[in-house]
């Protein structure tokens, strides 16, 4: 009798949750992430009650980032208390459906400002721009002989595809020129496959 092995998807009703603290410094951060690891393995040996499947702890620079599927936001209590412990000093905290990290970089025309860009881009990016500027908590604006680049740093929930290319839910999914370039730092969705 031969014996397959058969992967099965995790339940459509599930979400993968990603609970996100940027700490003051990589020990803290260390720290934190050992903790939830800790916690974690702990959690799915001992609880019945909690349906996480496949959780992930992963440190980024001073980010930790724990994600798993559940179909119960409310059962990630435990670690939200890790990550809010007293004396961390978070700097930036949150719970996402779908977690996406992404460096986004523009190219621009020499000189461009916030105020000329607008002009200088075609109206459909222009207005992907202007809702990405909207929704992320830092970006740079770096001139240099030939042009000016801006670079956006964006946290939240899921707004990029990387096979099709294209942003959602901000953009009624547009599709970047050739000016754009995106680096994917984590997103919640690739755990699943490896790209």
């Amino acid at each position: 009798m031969r014996r397959k092995i058969v992967c099965l998807r995790p339940s459509s009703h599930s979400t993968d949750y990603s609970v996100v603290a940027e700490f003051s410094t990589v020990e803290k951060a260390e720290c934190v992430r050992q903790k939830v690891a800790e916690l974690t393995e702990r959690l799915v040996k001992q609880d019945q009650e909690i349906d996480w499947e496949f959780p992930e702890t992963l440190r980024i620079e001073k980010c930790v980032i724990f994600t798993t599927h559940t179909d119960n936001e409310c059962t990630l209590d435990d670690v939200e208390k890790l990550f809010q412990g007293e004396g961390l000093n978070v700097k930036d905290y949150g719970i996402y459906p779908y977690y996406q990290e992404l460096e986004i970089s523009v190219v621009l025309p020499k000189k461009a400002t916030m105020k000329t860009w607008p002009l200088v881009l075609p109206t459909e990016e222009a207005s992907l721009l202007k809702n990405l500027l909207a929704h992320c908590k830092t970006y740079k604006i770096t001139h240099t002989p030939e042009n000016t680049i801006l670079k956006i740093s964006y946290r939240g929930t899921g707004i990029y595809l990387r096979g099709q290319n294209a942003f959602v839910g901000i953009a009624n999914r547009l599709t970047p020129s050739a000016l754009w370039t995106i680096n994917i730092v984590y997103s919640a969705d690739e755990r699943w496959t490896k790209p």
